[in-house]
């Protein structure tokens, strides 16, 4: 994440890290995640090996942001908001199914790589 007033290096270093995370789903998700190296992401995100580490750290630093994209792609902040105090049984039960149907909707490659 950025800052809203974020200077462009502060930008383009996101961007880096953005770059290496999709690598790295990618090929958590072909390969698995003990098959898949640093050398790989590296390669695959076009940039240097310690670039990875100087801006993500290790392949495990990598896995720990791909858990991050699972509760944004998931929405499961918004929808969090929705276990309340008051709500009854019911909804508490569809939030949650809600919450599980998304995460493995939009993020099947993330769960399979880290399962593997």
């Amino acid at each position: 994440m950025t800052r809203p007033h974020a200077t462009r290096r502060e930008r383009q270093a996101a961007e880096t890290r953005g770059e290496i995370v999709a690598a790295g789903r990618r090929l958590f998700a072909q390969q698995g995640y003990a098959k898949t190296s640093v050398v790989q992401i590296a390669h695959e995100a076009g940039v240097s090996v310690q670039t990875i580490y100087d801006s993500v750290g290790s392949k495990a630093a990598i896995v720990r942001m791909l858990n991050d994209l699972i509760d944004g792609e998931g929405e499961v902040p918004a929808l969090t908001q929705e276990f309340t105090p008051t709500a009854g049984p019911r909804q508490l039960v569809t939030t949650a199914v809600r919450i599980s149907r998304n995460i493995v909707e939009r993020c099947d490659d993330i769960l399979t790589a880290v399962v593997t």
